[in-house]
């Protein structure tokens, strides 16, 4: 009835609605893991720019001949070992979490797809209950018959007939 098509163009309607405001979210939310993503590299090129740094400063202190130096250098040395260690595991982290990162920008992406898929659906449902609703408003209800029997229970016979279109001269 005209009234169920009612309900389901609001409810596809309300589908459309929830589904934009989920891409729209989901865009936020990829956009920002994409500035993350840029965040993160950038801290992953200041780290190799610093363990360069490290790198020149412990060979700088090998050249050193005198003992003292040497004492001195093998101090830094060490020092330069434990930061480029904790550097490293640093950088393990980053790009631990780059690749979850990237595995959920593609997961996000791949349901943003699915939901522009289902968008479509929806709005292929929406257009056909649309042509169908215009269909029944062309049909106009007819009489056809009289009640056939007097008694308590009678019948009339109805039915749909299209209705003629004004043509304008």
């Amino acid at each position: 009835s005209t009234w169920e098509q009612n309900e389901t163009i609001y409810s596809c309607n309300n589908g459309l609605k929830k589904l934009l405001i989920r891409t729209q979210s989901l865009k936020l939310e990829e956009e920002n893991l994409l500035e993350q993503l840029v965040n993160e590299r950038s801290k992953v090129e200041s780290l190799n720019l610093t363990i360069t740094e490290l790198e020149f400063d412990a060979k700088e202190a090998l050249m050193n001949i005198s003992e003292r130096a040497a004492l001195k250098t093998r101090d830094i040395c060490k020092s330069c070992i434990e930061k480029i260690k904790t550097q490293d595991k640093d950088l393990n982290s980053l790009k631990y979490l780059m690749g979850r990162l990237q595995s959920s920008y593609m997961r996000q992406k791949k349901e943003a797809e699915t939901l522009k898929d289902e968008n479509e659906d929806l709005a292929s449902k929406l257009s056909n209950q649309e042509e169908m609703l215009r269909e029944l408003q062309e049909l106009s209800l007819i009489h056809i018959s009289e009640p056939t029997r007097l008694l308590s229970i009678s019948y009339a016979v109805f039915c749909l007939k299209k209705k003629k279109k004004n043509k304008k001269k």
